[in-house]
């Protein structure tokens, strides 16, 4: 077995261990950490990108509390990864899309690669 501290490696026909891929790091869940560091990108569009990934009860909720877009944004991200057990950046990116926001999935995608 490939030992732990390369999990996230995965081991070429050849034998030699390759680094994960951007493709295989979008297909990852998202952390709270990274998400934290990447909702004011879009954040101005929370309601948008939930509608994407929440159901209108969780966006209701949300956007009842007395918080700020940026907090609206994460609260919903958390909510998000609460409830879709198939979360992914991916996934993010996706309903990002939706809305045409390529300057925030551009700069969350180049975050993500950088990590």
């Amino acid at each position: 077995p490939v030992p732990s501290i390369f999990a996230k490696l995965s081991a070429s026909t050849d034998g030699h261990v390759q680094p994960p891929t951007s493709t295989d790091k979008l297909k990852e869940k998202p952390t709270e950490k990274m998400l934290s560091r990447i909702k004011e990108y879009f954040a101005a569009y929370w309601k948008n990108v939930a509608y994407e990934l929440l159901s209108p009860v969780d966006v209701s909720n949300i956007e009842s509390s007395q918080k700020c877009n940026v907090e609206k944004c994460f609260d919903m991200l958390l909510r998000w990864l609460e409830t879709d057990s198939s979360a992914s950046y991916q996934k993010l990116i996706d309903a990002l899309r939706e809305y045409n926001l390529e300057n925030a999935i551009e700069n969350i995608t180049e975050r993500i690669l950088k990590a």
